[in-house]
């Protein structure tokens, strides 16, 4: 057993033994390192202490001697003597001398008192005149002509304090009477001290404080201090060995180690180290500071700052509730994890803000929104009052103005479009043209003119319609023609037969005029090429093609019938079938499911699976099977083989659990061709408009013949000049530029030039509403979008006139849920008739 290698070295911290560290011996072992930094500050202050007590054994001092110390001891230098200064003093026995640096010897006083006493008459001494006095042994007399003898005068000398050697007071008191800071001072050969100072009585000091300060040599200042604050009835000064064992004694004040320690289960308030452990269901912090409920029993209340281990700086909270019940921690966002009020800052990660998010500048009052509505997001500028919007269908507008982007540029000459910007190539070309035809070329009223170089004029045309074209005759006209002289527009409307008798009599006594507006929009064809001509697109590219402003007509078809282009169906690879028996226009179905055992192969029923694979689900996509549910897609399935047959609980196992053996699989697939599936998104006729030829001869119920009127103004003026409504260059593109009507499948939308729109839509509710009695949050969409929520009136009707049984339904539209585009409302049936009701909405808002 070896003894500690001891160093001469003072070690600033003892280490601590902590509950989990191992039990190491030898030099370096972490059981020695207490003990051997102990014996290190021994060995330190033992040497210390001897070259202490060389230095402080005295020398004798001389009148020459200096303030200095070595090995042997030390010595002073002391003050010479002065009028003003107490000190060494060099003995004279002359008479003669005047110098106030010396002393008088006996001789010199012996002298001195001879001559005065052969010059002095005798008389009492008192405390204004030299003479006689007597001495008195004691220290207790008041009388002021006496003397004290030399034996109460060594008395005295032996009672007070010298200015230098041991001294020794004793059972007595040192009292210090001053009055200011300093009380007492201890120097050191270099002239630095320590000074005791006491508070001062005064008017902000009660005199119960004192320092300990240090000042160096030659008095440059104050290098440090011990600092004691006011006392206050009884107050304990702590040594390192005193506060070790109270602190002992405050087991509830140290760190507890929940992970060893579970008996107080968080029940006091303290520190906690719980290494991530778990109370119950709920994880605890690594670290946490706990604080208990001062009025509840146990831990019921408590709450708790928690800390994580790391690099990172996180913060938790934690919470008990009423019965004591550890509820988890929360995170406290910091700096780290939060979003910052003020500072620059990097945030990773998507955050989502409910309400909008608002952007001030900080040295102006003036600010910016981000936020979303119904069909947009935008940013709004408050100051000008003015939106910047993303719309949902991906064009962007300015305050509901549509901005035209790069891509809506076009370099066509011949689009009657708004929707398209026109490139200085498209202007370019329209120039090169008008310079070459039109500004060169006159135009002529004449319809039986002769000249190569005039154009006909739209007069012309007409007079040469009516002279060649019988009444009744279908005219295709482009459809920047809205109103050409002498025709109907071919719309399936009826017109007055009395003012177009001859019309009348054209189409058999009908004023029903011929509908050519039908449109093949919508309609689906098969295509042998993968390149599908002008105005299809693929069916399955609908969801990415097929918007408002693409392609409108389609648009609006799919609308009404889906609800919304993403909920139309994918064609992929599926067969076609036609609607009924159940099914409807966009249903879909899966493949049918045919097992075979192709272990058994001799199965009349079906033919055997080759290559079966370990599980059904692998041999089923080896087919190109779909994976169905055999109870909901096919509640009466069973499996049959020669000689027998199992139940549909047995088929079931087959499609719920993928997992097992491949024998049973299959599918139905009749031989088949692939072609490219495609809808027509453009009309056929979508450039021109089909007219009927209607005049003949006019007749007005009125007073005034207007066809009269109009062909003797066409009589009477100049024909190198227009003088008609007709002739007047846009006038009457500009007129029905603004109303329009469109019916699109059971919608009518009527637009006006103030920007009102009306809607009317008739709703029939499903089959087995009658029995159901309530259809909840039904919806549909316009067919054409409001710029906003529109007013929306409901009126019920009879789905068949002759039907008495729709009573009792009603109707309640939700308006806070409708937008600009969408309707929902709630459909009630109170009693269980036929329920052979109609809805018809109307709507009454604005498209621009």
């Amino acid at each position: 057993m070896a003894n500690l290698n001891e160093q001469d070295k003072w070690e600033n911290h003892i280490y601590r033994i902590e509950e989990n560290d191992p039990v190491v011996g030898g030099e370096n072992g972490i059981t020695n390192k207490p003990t051997k930094q102990l014996a290190n500050r021994t060995v330190w202050l033992k040497k210390a202490l001897e070259a202490l007590g060389l230095k402080a054994k005295p020398k004798k001092i001389t009148a020459t001697s200096t303030n200095s110390q070595d090995s042997l001891g030390h010595t002073h230098e002391i003050a010479k003597a002065s009028t003003s200064e107490a000190g060494l003093v060099q003995l004279y026995s002359g008479t003669d001398s005047e110098d106030e640096t010396k002393a008088a010897t006996p001789k010199a006083v012996k002298t001195a008192h001879d001559l005065a006493n052969s010059k002095y008459t005798a008389q009492d001494a008192t405390t204004s005149r030299k003479g006689l006095t007597q001495l008195v042994d004691n220290l207790t007399t008041a009388d002021t002509t006496k003397a004290l003898t030399a034996k109460q005068g060594k008395a005295l000398n032996d009672g007070k304090l010298g200015n230098s050697g041991n001294q020794t007071l004793s059972n007595g008191v040192l009292n210090l009477s001053r009055n200011t800071w300093e009380k007492l001072r201890a120097t050191n050969n270099d002239g630095s001290f320590w000074r005791w100072e006491t508070a001062p009585v005064s008017s902000g000091e009660n005199g119960a404080r004192f320092n300990f300060v240090f000042t160096g040599a030659g008095n440059t200042g104050e290098l440090g201090r011990i600092s004691f604050p006011r006392v206050a009835k009884g107050e304990i000064a702590a040594y390192q060995s005193w506060v070790t064992t109270a602190l002992d004694a405050k087991d509830s004040l140290k760190t507890i180690n929940y992970a060893s320690n579970q008996s107080d289960n968080y029940a006091r308030t303290g520190f906690y180290r719980a290494n991530n452990l778990a109370m119950g269901a709920h994880r605890l912090p690594n670290m946490e500071i706990h604080i208990t409920h001062p009025e509840a029993n146990g831990n019921h209340y408590a709450r708790g700052l928690g800390f994580t281990y790391g690099p990172n700086f996180g913060v938790l909270t934690t919470a008990w509730d009423k019965d004591g019940n550890y509820m988890g921690y929360k995170t406290v966002l910091t700096e780290d994890n939060g979003v910052m009020l003020a500072g620059s800052q990097t945030i990773s990660g998507t955050k989502t803000f409910a309400g909008g998010v608002k952007v001030t500048h900080s040295s102006k009052s003036v600010s910016a929104t981000f936020g979303m509505s119904t069909g947009d997001v935008y940013l709004h500028n408050p100051t000008s009052n003015k939106l910047l919007q993303l719309k949902d269908n991906g064009t962007l507008s300015y305050s509901n103005d549509k901005v035209l982007l790069y891509s809506d540029r076009s370099d066509a000459v011949n689009l009657d479009r708004t929707d398209k910007l026109a490139t200085s190539k498209a202007v370019k070309l329209v120039n090169d043209n008008a310079n070459t035809r039109v500004a060169k070329a006159d135009i002529s009223h004449l319809t039986n003119g002769t000249s190569k170089v005039k154009v006909s004029s739209e007069f012309a045309l007409g007079n040469v319609a009516k002279n060649t074209l019988p009444i009744g005759s279908i005219v295709a006209f482009p459809s920047a023609i809205r109103n050409p002289s002498g025709f109907l527009k071919a719309n399936g409307t009826s017109f007055n037969a009395q003012t177009y008798p001859d019309l009348y009599t054209a189409l058999g006594n009908s004023n029903q005029l011929p509908d050519l507006t039908r449109s093949d929009v919508g309609q689906v064809a098969y295509f042998a090429v993968d390149n599908i001509p002008d105005g299809w697109i693929a069916f399955d590219d609908i969801a990415t093609q097929v918007t408002q402003s693409t392609y409108p007509d389609l648009y609006a078809h799919l609308i009404a019938k889906y609800g919304a282009i993403s909920a139309v169906p994918k064609m992929a690879d599926r067969f076609v079938r036609n609607a009924g028996q159940g099914l409807v226009v966009g249903d879909t179905q899966k493949g049918t499911l045919v097992v075979s055992d192709s272990v058994d192969a001799t199965t009349s029923l079906s033919l055997a699976i080759k290559n079966v694979l370990p599980t059904y689900k692998q041999t089923g996509d080896s087919l190109g099977a779909d994976i169905v549910d055999v109870p909901a897609d096919y509640p009466n399935a069973i499996t049959v083989w020669v000689g027998g047959s199992v139940g549909r609980g047995d088929a079931d196992r087959y499609s719920s659990n993928p997992g097992r053996d491949g024998h049973f699989a299959g599918v139905a697939r009749p031989k088949a061709i692939a072609l490219k599936a495609a809808i027509k998104a453009k009309p056929q006729f979508a450039d021109v408009q089909f007219w009927i030829k209607a005049y003949g001869e006019v007749i007005n119920t009125g007073q005034l013949d207007a066809s009269k009127l109009a062909q003797d103004l066409h009589n009477k003026a100049n024909l190198n000049h227009t003088h008609t409504v007709s002739d007047i260059a846009d006038f009457g593109q500009g007129v029905a530029d603004q109303f329009s009507y469109h019916k699109i499948g059971n919608f009518e939308v009527r637009k006006y030039p103030d920007g009102t729109m009306i809607q009317t839509y008739r709703f029939v509710p499903p089959n087995g509403y009658s029995t159901a009695r309530h259809l909840a949050d039904a919806n549909f969409n316009w067919a054409v979008s409001f710029i906003e929520t529109p007013k929306i009136f409901t009126q019920l009707m009879r789905s068949n006139p002759t039907e008495l049984s729709s009573i009792d339904n009603f109707i309640m539209v939700n308006i806070s849920k409708c937008t600009g585009s969408k309707v929902f409302f709630d459909a009630y049936e109170d009693h269980y008739d036929k329920g052979k009701f109609a809805v018809d909405f109307m709507a009454i808002g604005r498209w621009k």
